[in-house]
Protein backbone atom coordinates (compact mmCIF):
# COMPACT_ATOMS: atom_id res chain seq x y z
CA UNK A 1 0.00 0.00 0.00
CA UNK A 2 3.03 2.34 1.03
CA UNK A 3 4.39 1.83 -2.56
CA UNK A 4 0.93 2.60 -4.29
CA UNK A 5 0.52 6.29 -3.21
CA UNK A 6 4.48 7.32 -4.91
CA UNK A 7 2.95 5.41 -7.63
CA UNK A 8 -0.11 6.93 -8.01
CA UNK A 9 1.48 10.17 -7.84
CA UNK A 10 3.77 9.53 -10.71
CA UNK A 11 1.00 8.70 -13.01
CA UNK A 12 -1.35 12.09 -12.17
CA UNK A 13 1.69 14.16 -12.32
CA UNK A 14 2.71 12.51 -15.45
CA UNK A 15 -0.85 13.49 -17.15
CA UNK A 16 -0.78 16.78 -15.51
CA UNK A 17 2.96 17.96 -16.82
CA UNK A 18 2.84 16.26 -20.30
CA UNK A 19 5.45 18.32 -21.74
CA UNK A 20 7.55 18.65 -18.93
CA UNK A 21 10.60 16.38 -18.19
CA UNK A 22 10.20 15.22 -15.09
CA UNK A 23 12.12 12.44 -13.10
CA UNK A 24 11.52 11.10 -9.52
CA UNK A 25 14.29 9.03 -7.74
CA UNK A 26 13.95 7.90 -4.58
CA UNK A 27 10.43 7.20 -4.37
CA UNK A 28 8.51 10.49 -5.71
CA UNK A 29 8.05 13.82 -3.72
CA UNK A 30 5.65 12.43 -1.77
CA UNK A 31 8.30 9.79 0.44
CA UNK A 32 9.83 13.02 1.71
CA UNK A 33 12.83 13.87 2.61
CA UNK A 34 15.66 12.43 0.16
CA UNK A 35 13.04 12.92 -2.72
CA UNK A 36 15.08 14.76 -5.87
CA UNK A 37 13.04 15.68 -8.76
CA UNK A 38 14.71 16.92 -12.16
CA UNK A 39 11.91 19.43 -13.94
CA UNK A 40 12.93 21.86 -16.48
CA UNK A 41 16.43 22.06 -16.09
CA UNK A 42 17.33 22.22 -12.25
CA UNK A 43 17.59 19.47 -9.62
CA UNK A 44 15.30 19.98 -6.63
CA UNK A 45 15.81 17.88 -3.35
CA UNK A 46 14.68 18.24 0.06
CA UNK A 47 16.90 17.42 2.82
CA UNK A 48 16.48 16.48 6.48
CA UNK A 49 18.77 18.86 7.54
CA UNK A 50 18.89 22.32 9.93
CA UNK A 51 19.25 25.02 6.85
CA UNK A 52 22.85 26.49 8.27
CA UNK A 53 24.18 22.90 7.82
CA UNK A 54 22.92 22.39 4.57
CA UNK A 55 24.67 26.19 3.59
CA UNK A 56 27.77 25.17 4.92
CA UNK A 57 27.82 22.26 3.94
CA UNK A 58 27.12 23.59 0.24
CA UNK A 59 29.73 26.12 0.25
CA UNK A 60 32.31 23.48 0.94
CA UNK A 61 30.55 21.60 -1.60
CA UNK A 62 31.15 23.68 -4.33
CA UNK A 63 34.49 24.67 -2.89
CA UNK A 64 35.50 21.08 -3.18
CA UNK A 65 34.27 20.28 -6.95
CA UNK A 66 37.06 22.98 -8.42
CA UNK A 67 33.89 25.73 -8.77
CA UNK A 68 34.55 29.47 -8.34
CA UNK A 69 32.00 31.00 -5.98
CA UNK A 70 31.46 34.51 -7.49
CA UNK A 71 28.59 35.25 -4.58
CA UNK A 72 26.88 33.94 -1.65
CA UNK A 73 23.49 35.69 -0.61
CA UNK A 74 21.98 35.06 2.26
CA UNK A 75 18.75 36.41 3.76
CA UNK A 76 17.00 35.85 7.58
CA UNK A 77 13.52 37.85 7.69
CA UNK A 78 11.31 37.41 10.52
CA UNK A 79 7.48 36.42 9.64
CA UNK A 80 4.96 35.90 10.97
CA UNK A 81 3.92 31.91 11.98
CA UNK A 82 1.31 30.58 10.13
CA UNK A 83 -1.30 29.07 12.35
CA UNK A 84 -0.52 24.77 12.65
CA UNK A 85 -2.94 22.07 14.81
CA UNK A 86 0.61 21.85 16.39
CA UNK A 87 0.67 24.67 19.26
CA UNK A 88 5.06 23.84 19.26
CA UNK A 89 4.92 24.55 15.91
CA UNK A 90 3.23 28.32 16.04
CA UNK A 91 5.60 29.35 17.33
CA UNK A 92 8.88 28.51 17.53
CA UNK A 93 11.30 31.25 18.60
CA UNK A 94 8.78 31.91 22.06
CA UNK A 95 7.05 35.07 20.01
CA UNK A 96 4.67 34.33 17.45
CA UNK A 97 7.51 34.85 14.48
CA UNK A 98 9.40 32.58 12.60
CA UNK A 99 12.80 32.72 10.74
CA UNK A 100 12.43 32.53 6.46
CA UNK A 101 15.94 31.66 5.46
CA UNK A 102 17.19 31.67 2.02
CA UNK A 103 20.92 31.41 0.11
CA UNK A 104 21.68 31.37 -3.30
CA UNK A 105 25.32 30.76 -4.32
CA UNK A 106 26.55 31.61 -7.83
CA UNK A 107 29.65 30.04 -8.71
CA UNK A 108 31.30 29.30 -12.03
CA UNK A 109 32.96 26.03 -13.58
CA UNK A 110 36.01 25.73 -15.42
CA UNK A 111 33.93 26.34 -18.84
CA UNK A 112 32.60 29.31 -17.19
CA UNK A 113 29.13 27.73 -17.04
CA UNK A 114 27.09 29.45 -14.66
CA UNK A 115 26.34 27.69 -11.50
CA UNK A 116 23.17 28.38 -9.35
CA UNK A 117 22.18 26.60 -6.69
CA UNK A 118 19.13 27.85 -3.70
CA UNK A 119 18.26 26.47 -0.49
CA UNK A 120 15.09 27.57 1.35
CA UNK A 121 14.42 26.66 5.14
CA UNK A 122 11.25 24.80 4.88
CA UNK A 123 11.13 23.44 8.80
CA UNK A 124 13.97 24.20 11.56
CA UNK A 125 14.84 20.06 10.28
CA UNK A 126 14.27 20.93 6.61
CA UNK A 127 15.84 22.65 3.95
CA UNK A 128 15.07 23.01 0.30
CA UNK A 129 17.83 22.59 -2.53
CA UNK A 130 17.69 23.63 -6.41
CA UNK A 131 20.69 23.26 -8.46
CA UNK A 132 20.82 24.72 -11.65
CA UNK A 133 23.94 24.61 -14.50
CA UNK A 134 24.03 26.81 -17.44
CA UNK A 135 20.78 28.42 -18.64
CA UNK A 136 19.27 24.99 -19.49
CA UNK A 137 20.15 22.47 -16.97
CA UNK A 138 22.90 19.34 -16.70
CA UNK A 139 21.08 16.56 -15.12
CA UNK A 140 24.29 15.05 -14.12
CA UNK A 141 26.55 17.95 -12.77
CA UNK A 142 23.57 18.85 -10.91
CA UNK A 143 23.30 15.56 -9.15
CA UNK A 144 27.12 15.51 -8.71
CA UNK A 145 26.89 18.80 -6.85
CA UNK A 146 23.85 17.37 -4.75
CA UNK A 147 25.89 14.08 -4.05
CA UNK A 148 28.55 16.20 -2.68
CA UNK A 149 26.33 18.35 -0.28
CA UNK A 150 24.68 15.32 1.19
CA UNK A 151 28.43 14.04 1.46
CA UNK A 152 29.09 16.97 3.54
CA UNK A 153 26.24 16.79 5.38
Amino acid sequence: MKRLLPLSLVLVLSVFSAGCELLLIGGGIAAGAGAVAYVAGETKSLEDVEFEKARKATDKALTQLGYEIEQRDVSYEKVKAQPSDDESQNDLLGLGEDILATATFTARDADDTKVVVKLQKLSETQTRLNVRIGTFGDETQSRKILDQIRKNL
